[in-house]
């Protein structure tokens, strides 16, 4: 009888081994679910961080009070913090004590004008959603630190100051910001309209290349037909699929031509950002517009048409020079990085959890391709739109509003992405 019952337990323990070795629970299915968890306990702390901060905006360069809420948080969670970087630019530096890359997370903290080209603080507002951006980074970095003993290698927690006047990340460069960080990867992450918690990136550039392109003429006369001259032959240098559609940035949500279609209209494009701007100085006309391609060599293409354009037209007695200005460095996705990402999300929280993106936004751009310069990284969208409330969410929109489970799922799903890459 003992050695039946003996046998019984053997046997059992037996079928329990073999259940757990058939149905195992690996290192980075605990590691989400345990981020899942967590991001969902200090989502509450998190929806008041952000509603302060939303609060109180503050204009690029004048990031002073944001500033000092990321500082003191990060000290708070026991990081080593560097602060005023490029101007109120901080870094929080998270070691863990175990070998790892070295992995920077970028956010912006600045906000927006409500309306382009006016700069008073009445009309400040989060309308492109830093305030998030910050609250998420933050969010990542109180979950990373909680389990610093096994954590593998170290994250940096960029938070960058002035990125609406794209100065802020070539500041905190010039102000020696490699020097004290040294990284394997940079990521960063920013709103869309997108369903809510739903990831996008493209290899790449994810926006149109821009430059300005300034044309000088001797004297100041005929300044209306030389402006109608040059406005024709920009015309003709457009290559655009629908104008009409293109110019409303709405319509890169739309499922038939936007950009998670394969057959959008924002690919394979060039255009010009309206009718030059026409000034005159020391007995010159000067005109400007601005340049939008969707494929870096369009730049140097459109610019020896136009050239030659003019040099057969009747202005080109008077005709001095033509100049490229204001390149804007937008982001250059590392695609091996970009495809890990990928793979990772899509394996961790569905299929639904990253979406493919076919174009490229035209009319808009981002200074984090300046750190992309000397780490390769991954600029991310992450969707903030509600279908069942009519919520949009498209930045710089009067009517842009923000579903705050977006917090919940960039912490969670980022802090995931972050521990998956520090061991690989």
């Amino acid at each position: 009888m003992l050695f039946k019952s003996n046998t019984l337990v053997l046997c059992m323990a037996a079928s329990i081994l073999l259940a757990l070795v058939a149905n195992p629970i690996s290192a980075e299915e605990n590691r989400l679910k345990r981020n899942e968890e967590y991001s969902k306990s200090i989502y509450p702390e998190l929806v008041e961080l952000r509603r302060d901060l939303f609060a109180h905006p503050e204009a690029s360069g004048a990031e002073k009070r944001t500033s000092s809420i990321v500082a003191n948080y990060l000290n708070e969670l026991g990081l080593e913090v560097k602060t005023n970087i490029g101007g109120y630019g901080v870094v929080g530096i998270l070691k863990g004590k175990k070998k790892g890359k070295r992995i920077i997370w970028r956010a912006d903290m600045d906000a927006a004008t409500f309306e382009f080209g006016k700069h008073d603080n009445h009309e400040l507002a989060h309308v492109c959603g830093h305030d998030v951006n910050t609250t998420i980074g933050l969010g990542i970095a109180k979950t990373l630190s909680r389990d610093v003993d096994t954590l593998a290698g170290t994250v940096y927690f960029l938070f960058q100051p002035a990125e609406e006047s794209q100065k802020g990340a070539r500041a905190m460069i010039e102000d020696g910001l490699f020097d004290m960080v040294q990284a394997d990867e940079i990521y960063a992450s920013h709103l869309a309209p997108l369903p809510t918690g739903a990831i996008t990136s493209l290899a790449g550039n994810l926006f149109s290349h821009s430059r300005y392109i300034q044309l000088e003429f001797a004297g100041t006369n005929d300044a209306q037909p030389l402006a109608e001259q040059i406005n024709t032959m920009m015309s003709s240098l457009t290559r655009v699929t629908s104008p009409e559609k293109f110019v409303n940035l709405l319509n890169t949500s739309d499922a038939d031509i936007g950009l998670g279609n394969p057959k959008t209209i924002y690919q394979d494009y060039v255009l010009f950002g309206g009718r030059p701007n026409v000034r005159s100085s020391d007995n010159k006309l000067i005109l400007s517009a601005e340049l939008f391609t969707d494929k870096h060599a369009d730049i140097d293409a459109v610019v020896a048409k136009l050239e030659n354009q003019i040099r057969a037209s009747k202005f080109n007695h008077r005709f001095d020079s033509i100049t490229v200005l204001h390149e804007r460095e937008g982001v250059s996705n590392d695609a091996q990085l970009l495809e890990y990402a990928t793979q990772m999300l899509k394996t961790g929280f569905g299929d639904d959890a990253f979406i493919e993106t076919y174009g490229r936004i035209p009319f808009a751009s981002e200074d984090f391709g300046h750190f992309q310069k000397t780490v390769p990284g991954v600029y991310f969208f992450i969707g903030t739109a509600n279908a069942e409330t009519g919520n949009v969410a498209f930045p710089h929109m009067p009517n842009f509003e923000v579903d705050e489970m977006v917090i919940h799922y960039g912490v969670s799903r980022f802090s995931s992405f972050i521990e998956h890459r520090l061991i690989q």
